[in-house]
C-alpha cells in the first residue's frame, strides 16, 4: 500500500483545529455544517500536499457558506480553501472573502501572488453558494448562481506543497471564517460556466470529477470530517496508520478477487 496515493483513517480528511466542529444550530443540507468562530478555527486536510496541483487544468472550487460576521480591518483574507502560504513561498489559490468582497488570490511562482476582488459584497446571517471556476483560460466566480467577476489568466499555477486549510489563511489572526460552512466541493472540472446556472437544490454526490467533498455531517459538537470523495473500501483499519504494517480484514467483502488470506497483516 503506497501512502502516496492511498489515504487512510483520519487522514483521509480534515482535522479539526480550535474549536471547529460540527453544529446542527444551521445547514443548508444535512441538518448540520461545520461552525467556525473566527478565533482559532478551522480544518486541515494533512494530506493534501500534492493533490490539488491545478497547473493550468479546469477546476471548480464552491461551497455554501452563512457567515455570523465579517472582518474588513486590515484588508484581510477569510478564504474557504486555502492552499496560499506566503511564509514559506508556497503560494497558489485561495478563495473567500477579500475586505468583505468575495475574491481570491492566483500565484504561478510560489514567491509572489496576485489578487482579484469583485464587486460582490458578503452579507452575514443567511446562506448562499459561492464559486469559483476555471475554464482553460476563462476564470469566472458566481454568487448565488450569478456570475460576478470574469478574468483571461493564461496562467500555470505554481505547484504548492503545502496543505489545504478550510475556513483560515493558514492559521494567520484576522484572517479565518466567522461563521459555518456547508457542501464544500473541489473538482478537476468547471461545473459552472456562463453568465448563470441554478443554484444546486440538494446534496453534492461525488462522481469522477469530484476531488474533494465535505457534506459536514455529523452530530452536533463532532470534529469529524471525513471526505466524501475518497472511496471507502471497507474493513477495520488499527490505529489510523499511513503505510508500516496494515491489520485490514477483507473476509466480509463479497465479490473480491483475492481468493486466498482474506484477513492479516500485509
Amino acid at each position: 500500500i503506497s501512502a502516496a496515493n492511498y489515504y487512510w483513517g483520519d487522514e483521509a480528511g480534515g482535522t479539526a483545529v480550535g474549536n471547529a466542529q460540527i453544529s446542527t444550530a444551521q445547514n443548508q443540507f444535512g441538518g448540520s455544517s461545520l461552525s467556525l468562530d473566527g478565533n482559532g478555527d478551522w480544518l486541515v486536510v494533512s494530506n493534501s500536499g500534492t493533490r490539488f496541483q491545478f497547473g493550468s487544468n479546469n477546476f471548480t472550487i464552491e461551497a455554501w457558506i452563512n457567515p455570523s460576521a465579517i472582518n474588513i480591518s486590515g484588508s484581510p483574507m477569510e478564504p474557504i480553501w486555502n492552499k496560499y502560504n506566503t511564509s514559506n513561498s508556497q503560494r497558489m489559490l485561495s478563495f473567500g472573502i477579500y475586505d468583505g468582497f468575495l475574491g481570491y488570490f492566483w500565484a504561478s511562482s510560489g514567491g509572489s501572488g496576485n489578487v482579484v476582488q469583485t464587486t460582490q459584497a458578503i452579507g452575514t446571517g443567511s446562506w448562499k453558494h459561492i464559486a469559483l471556476c476555471r475554464e482553460g483560460n476563462t476564470w469566472n466566480t458566481y454568487y448565488d448562481g450569478n456570475r460576478v467577476d470574469t478574468r483571461t489568466l493564461a496562467v500555470t499555477l505554481h505547484a504548492s506543497t503545502d496543505p489545504v486549510y478550510i475556513g483560515s489563511y493558514f492559521g494567520s489572526a484576522n484572517n479565518e471564517i466567522n461563521g459555518y460552512i456547508d457542501e464544500l466541493r473541489v473538482s478537476d472540472t468547471a461545473r459552472y460556466t456562463g453568465t448563470s446556472y441554478t443554484v444546486p437544490t440538494s446534496a453534492f454526490t461525488p462522481d469522477a470529477n469530484t476531488l474533494q467533498l465535505y457534506h459536514m455531517d455529523g452530530t452536533n459538537g463532532s470534529t469529524k470530517f471525513p471526505d466524501a470523495a475518497l472511496t471507502d473500501y471497507g474493513g477495520a483499519l488499527l490505529n489510523a496508520q499511513v503505510g508500516a504494517a496494515l491489520t485490514y480484514d477483507l473476509s466480509s467483502q463479497s465479490g473480491s478477487s483475492i481468493t486466498s488470506a482474506a484477513s492479516g497483516t500485509y
